[in-house]
């Protein structure tokens, strides 16, 4: 009986032992498919998220610019100013000089810390503070402004400003100003006046640009329609410059319907070869079009895929919308805005990435990350006007557009302010 029991015993521990080194040796032979098959999940989420939102350009924002940081030029570390006071002159409106103290040097060295910040609105308001008893604060005013994408103030301001450096930064930025409400001779001269006082790798770089922009355009024609002006290669897009109005007047007839909003100025439309696209805008590969201040598309086999040409044109047209009413949308509502009107993604996310790090630029993420962007500020903004309706948010954008606070729009249009807005939203 015991010999029996131990034989027994001896058995079922040997039995027990293989059933262990079985499992074992399943759980070593799936172990690897399982890790392959996460990481290829992943990867596979990733793409997807990525395709998603498709490979619309990053629209050239404070400027923005993964696509297109030429036309953005490095905010100074340091703005120079007049060592002595001097009385500023219009267009900003002053206060009798009475007995106000002179702290106009202490408001400036503020303003700078705000404007090395990213917190143009705090440096624009005291810089024109500043501006009362010292013209140099002028400049940091016009910079400020040009950074908001005001950049008919930031010409007032910057044409008001002295030449406190010899005018190297405050033609450098009149420069890109004027190039962005698409006055070139003005944005030439003023980049060679100021390369004339320094020889700027960056100002160099974009007058280059500009050379070459003229030049490509010289050999172009232009076809115009009521509300749209279509330039184009004659040669190369004669076929395609019709196809290209009748989109842009069906994008101008379903985002007006919308909205009821219809822009009275002239939409400007240029029409690359896929190589003078590239050449002239400094975009990305992967770039399908952008706007700065006017519409700009490489057609190159467009004429074989219509639905895209479509999309990216009602995109870009949005873009000129929110341009004719304000200057100063953070772009996480900008291209919110020109995705919910130019395609439907498969699903909304929640906010991923922080709203407040999308205000101005997409160009610091990278990969995937440029992707999610989009999509997550589609999903923001349409939730938005699902729950207000496109009046209010048009509302909020002409609000903005009049008193430039961002926090007094969105109360007065939606009854919650931005800051609890995008602190909020997506988080449950």
């Amino acid at each position: 009986m015991t010999r029996q029991y131990v034989t027994w015993a001896e058995e079922a521990y040997i039995r027990n032992r293989i059933i262990y080194v079985l499992i074992l040796l399943c759980f070593l032979a799936v172990l690897p498919l399982y890790l392959f098959g996460t990481k290829k999940t992943a990867d596979t989420t990733a793409a997807d998220v990525k395709q998603s939102a498709d490979v619309l350009p990053v629209e050239p924002s404070i400027p923005a610019e993964a696509a297109n940081s030429a036309l953005q030029p490095t905010v100074p570390v340091s703005i120079p100013s007049l060592p002595d006071n001097a009385p500023a002159s219009d267009p900003v409106k002053r206060k009798s000089p009475a007995a106000e103290p002179d702290n106009s040097l202490e408001l400036i060295a503020k303003a700078q810390e705000e404007l090395n910040r990213g917190r143009f609105d705090s440096s624009l308001k005291l810089f024109l503070e500043a501006s009362r008893k010292n013209r140099s604060a002028l400049l940091g005013a016009g910079i400020s402004s040009f950074m908001l994408r005001d950049y008919e103030k930031a010409i007032e301001y910057l044409e008001s400003a002295p030449d406190v450096d010899g005018g190297f930064m405050r033609n450098k930025f009149l420069s890109y100003a004027y190039y962005r409400v698409n006055n070139i001779p003005k944005s030439i001269s003023s980049a060679e006046k100021g390369l004339a006082v320094k020889n700027d790798p960056e100002l160099r770089a974009f007058l280059n640009r500009l050379h070459k922009e003229t030049a490509t355009h010289k050999r172009y024609i232009d076809e115009s329609a009521s509300r749209f002006k279509v330039i184009f290669d004659g040669y190369e897009h004669g076929k395609i410059s019709r196809v290209v109005l009748n989109h842009l007047d069906d994008a101008y007839r379903k985002v007006g319907s919308e909205t009821g909003y219809f822009p009275e100025q002239t939409v400007e439309v240029i029409l690359y070869t896929g190589k003078d696209f590239f050449d002239v805008t400094q975009a990305p590969e992967w770039s399908g079009g952008l706007f700065d201040g006017r519409i700009k598309i490489p057609v190159k086999g467009a004429e074989h895929n219509d639905t895209l040409l479509r999309t990216v044109l009602f995109h870009e047209y949005v873009h000129a919308v929110i341009w004719s009413i304000t200057r100063r949308c953070p772009l996480w509502i900008n291209e919110g805005l020109a995705e919910y009107f130019s395609r439907s993604h498969p699903k909304k996310v929640r906010q991923i990435i922080p709203l407040k790090n999308l205000e101005h630029s997409f160009s610091w993420l990278s990969g995937q990350f440029v992707g999610l962007a989009y999509v997550q500020s589609w999903s923001a903004v349409s939730d938005m006007v699902d729950k207000y309706g496109h009046a209010r948010m048009m509302d909020m954008l002409r609000s903005y557009a009049k008193n430039s606070d961002i926090e007094q729009a969105f109360s007065s249009s939606f009854g919650i302010t931005y800051s609890d807005f995008i602190s909020s939203w997506g988080k449950n």
